[in-house]
């Protein structure tokens, strides 16, 4: 752990956080690619992006277990939800509808919940996991992009923001060109 206490950023006196590979908040010296981050309030190596659900950076240190991780929960959530579908399945087999005898270790307090209850809890369960799941596997299949075409988190985001503010630059420049009559600006006054 870093026992590094940060301190204020004068923006006054240093034009960016790290200049020079080094840290003007954490007040060390850092490596390339290394940024500082402002929710955790460290520098992080090889920074992809801070992760707001895992309230944590996520950067070239732990960037393989964080893809295992969500390819994980995909996993589970499938396993889960083969689980309640083979329940709904039993809930329109005949042949479990009818108990003849209860095993005598059995605690009757599982006989509360009736099975239509149960029914609908599978549903839910799955419409929860089938939402889990085309999540997941999303980030999994654009991490696995980002991975393709090395290039960060933090990048990617950087480069959507640029180029949409392109586009929005150049049809708001096609937009006030096509107001303007020919030959005129409304930049000079006649």
């Amino acid at each position: 752990m870093n026992d590094v206490i940060p301190s204020h950023f004068d923006a006054e006196q240093h034009v960016h956080v790290i200049e020079r590979q080094f840290c003007n908040i954490c007040q060390i010296r850092v490596g390339e690619g290394t940024k500082h981050c402002k929710s955790c309030n460290k520098c992080i190596p090889g920074f992809d992006h801070h992760c707001q659900f895992l309230n944590n950076c996520v950067g070239e240190l732990n960037y393989r277990e964080f893809v295992i991780f969500i390819f994980s929960i995909f996993v589970c959530s499938t396993i889960g939800m083969c689980i309640c579908i083979y329940g709904m399945f039993l809930y329109f087999d005949d042949s479990f509808n009818h108990v003849d005898e209860v095993p005598q270790n059995f605690d009757p307090s599982y006989l509360i919940v009736r099975k239509q209850v149960w029914f609908v809890m599978c549903i839910v369960v799955v419409v929860f996991l089938v939402f889990s799941e085309v999540v997941s596997i999303s980030l999994v299949g654009f991490h696995f992009m980002l991975w393709w075409g090395n290039i960060s988190t933090i990048d990617y985001i950087n480069k959507m923001r640029n180029r949409r503010w392109r586009w929005q630059r150049s049809t708001q420049v096609h937009v006030q060109s096509e107001s303007e009559p020919a030959g005129t600006s409304s930049d000079h006054q006649s």
